[in-house]
């Protein structure tokens, strides 16, 4: 397939309380465009970035068996499923026989940890579209709500994964994100991730991706995380938002060959919440409608990036 550039915009949230009307304006544009943008200045630190990769890396190199007891469970999302050439570990809160400790508490205590700094991140974000529409961006608020996913995961979901991409083609199939919102966290060796400019999954929400044949390349940034607008985004602002279709390519000459970790963190709304634009361009939708499709679609070919 042939590659092609679009620009990629990197979107600094420093002074977020001053600047939310130019961060505002910026998020607009880049979702409106392009559907991918990059963040710089989010607040988490590096050193936290790192912990959480090592900590889910480890649980990863356990032995089949022992991962096996901790089973992928699609009613709360969390939990492993692999090996092929993905391979993902999910961490929330989740019942005790559940949780994966045998790689540690630390792994529970880190999932938590992280998934709220990342939630946070997620809820300036969300709150700066939401202005840029000219809505109140208090809305947020009834949507996701971290005091409510701490208290119970699936009241409030957003699920934080690592997963491992084998050194192997194909790494992960042509999808758009089933969400409202995606962030990821990508290490610098963690190249091979591509969008596809024209071909935004917008009037065929549900279908299956069509044929794309230019791809942008959209490398990791050391400090910066990469952010996509999702379908869940994408319906509930009638089209104005673009849910960008990408894939993860296989290792070209020269590209690491090792696993390919990335950690991403999908965010929706409560299970019970409704969605639908102001135009009613589709139709209502619900949390718990976003996250079966993407176990529908996760299972078919690979969600999230």
């Amino acid at each position: 397939s042939k590659t092609m550039t679009r620009e990629v915009v990197t979107i600094s949230l420093a002074n977020y309380e001053e600047r939310q009307q130019e961060i505002a304006q910026q998020l607009y544009r880049a979702a409106k465009d392009v559907g991918f943008f990059y963040i710089s200045d989010h607040g988490i630190p590096q050193e936290e970035v790192d912990h959480a990769f090592a900590t889910g890396k480890s649980f990863l190199e356990l032995d089949k068996e022992t991962k096996a007891h901790y089973p992928f469970n699609p009613d709360t999302y969390l939990g492993w499923r692999g090996p092929d050439e993905l391979e993902t570990v999910t961490g929330g809160r989740a019942p005790p026989r559940r949780r994966p400790c045998a790689a540690g508490d630390d792994f529970r205590n880190t999932a938590l940890a992280f998934q709220a700094k990342t939630h946070d991140v997620a809820v300036k974000i969300l709150k700066a579209l939401f202005l840029g529409l000219g809505w109140d961006p208090a809305r947020i608020d009834d949507v996701s709500t971290r005091t409510e996913r701490a208290a119970q995961n699936t009241s409030s979901l957003g699920s934080l994964s690592l997963r491992g991409h084998a050194a192997v083609p194909p790494r992960l199939h042509a999808h758009a994100d089933m969400d409202v919102l995606t962030i990821l966290f990508q290490r610098d060796d963690a190249v091979g991730l591509e969008i596809a400019p024209g071909n935004e999954d917008v009037g065929n929400i549900w279908n299956h991706v069509p044929v794309a044949r230019e791809w942008t390349p959209l490398d990791p940034k050391p400090g910066h995380l990469t952010v996509n607008i999702g379908d869940g985004l994408t319906r509930w602002t009638d089209g104005v938002f673009k849910s960008t279709y990408h894939r993860v390519r296989a290792p070209k000459a020269g590209d690491p060959t090792g696993a390919r970790y990335s950690i991403p963190y999908f965010v929706n709304p409560k299970l019970n919440y409704s969605i639908q634009g102001p135009n009613k361009r589709w139709g209502p939708v619900t949390g718990f409608d976003l996250l079966s499709k993407t176990g529908e679609r996760s299972w078919a070919g690979g969600a999230g990036s």
